[in-house]
């Protein structure tokens, strides 16, 4: 029988799990000896391309902005991290927002865009700290609980992308390879 942890991630595209192995990097780098939510969102954005990015340029964020906002807002460790770190909690809870949103959008995949679906979830806790300080900095989600940015997406048109019939069943982040998500 294969790992529950090993399960969760078979459906993620390999943009997706790209992600996730990104924003450990985020983590070693600024020497956490955790991976939160900041770390993902600075994985997304490393990530480059995908439709999470292409949601973020349609609301005129750059990345390079949205990776320095998050870069002054973190503090840095004050030595280096070896061995395995783990997620945080708020951090497990975005992954399991993000397999939600692919569930409720009947998608079969989990690709950046439930990523950042469900950082914007999790951030919308106004907790402060984590992925939610920098997305208030940059003035994203100014709007009401019923925005979905993602639909706005060039050549999408309204009421096209997540929330939409016409994007389930095409994963824009290509279809899961299989395989763990993180060694």
């Amino acid at each position: 029988m294969a790992d529950r942890s090993e399960d969760r991630f078979d459906r993620f595209t390999e943009r997706a799990r790209r992600v996730l192995t990104l924003a450990q990097e985020e983590a070693y780098r600024f020497k956490h000896n955790y991976i939160g939510t900041e770390h993902l969102l600075l994985g997304l954005v490393r990530q480059g391309d995908g439709v999470a990015v292409e949601v973020l340029a349609n609301l005129s964020l750059e990345l390079a902005e949205v990776r320095s906002v998050v870069e002054l807002t973190i503090e840095r460790g004050d030595r280096a991290i070896l061995g395995e770190i783990g997620l945080t909690p708020r951090a497990k809870e975005v992954i399991e927002l993000a397999v939600d949103e692919a569930r409720r959008l009947n998608h079969h995949y989990v690709g950046t865009e439930h990523w950042l679906l469900g950082l914007v979830r999790v951030g919308r806790g106004d907790r402060g700290g984590g992925a939610g300080e920098p997305r208030r900095q940059l003035g994203a989600g100014a709007g009401g609980d019923d925005e979905d940015p993602i639909a706005e997406r060039p050549g999408r048109g309204t009421g096209a992308g997540l929330s939409g019939a016409g994007h389930a069943g095409t994963a824009a982040d290509g279809p899961p390879s299989g395989g763990a998500a993180v060694e």
